[in-house]
């Protein structure tokens, strides 16, 4: 049976990685800044260097899937926005664009504010993360 926990788990993986490269090349364009977070996102999954070359190589295909679990949600949230962060959020429409993947995402709009700040105010460590994880569960629509 520990053969289908470990396939399950790299489709996990694999999913994940999937839905930030779809959010990330969503407005049709990748920066290689964001191709080298999302091939470091892939290492730090264990990702073999071949399936992150494949999912990357179809970065078109690849329709975003929100994930029903809060906190992979918030997670899936904070890896984009530090591919946006990469590309720079300079303009208003670079917000309101997360405004809306926040709430497409099931939460309020405001939450991407906390998202935000907490981006800001690095390093994190785990029991700062849990704690915004929890915290993140008054924003859910």
């Amino acid at each position: 049976m520990t053969g289908f926990f470990e396939y399950e788990y790299l489709k996990f993986k694999k999913d994940h990685l999937k839905n930030l490269v779809a959010l990330a090349n969503s407005e049709g364009k990748m920066s290689e800044e964001e191709f080298k977070y999302l091939y470091k996102v892939g290492e730090r999954y264990e990702l073999k260097p071949k399936h992150i070359d494949s999912i990357l190589a179809k970065k078109e295909e690849i329709a975003p899937a929100i994930p029903t679990a809060h906190k992979a949600r918030v997670n899936q949230l904070y890896d984009f926005i530090q591919t946006m962060f990469l590309n720079g959020i300079s303009t208003d429409k670079d917000i309101e664009y997360l405004k809306k993947l926040v709430v497409t995402f099931g939460f309020k709009e405001e939450f991407t504010d906390s998202l935000i700040k907490f981006y800001n105010e690095r390093p994190h460590f785990d029991e700062e993360w849990d704690a915004f994880q929890n915290d993140s569960k008054k924003f859910n629509l």
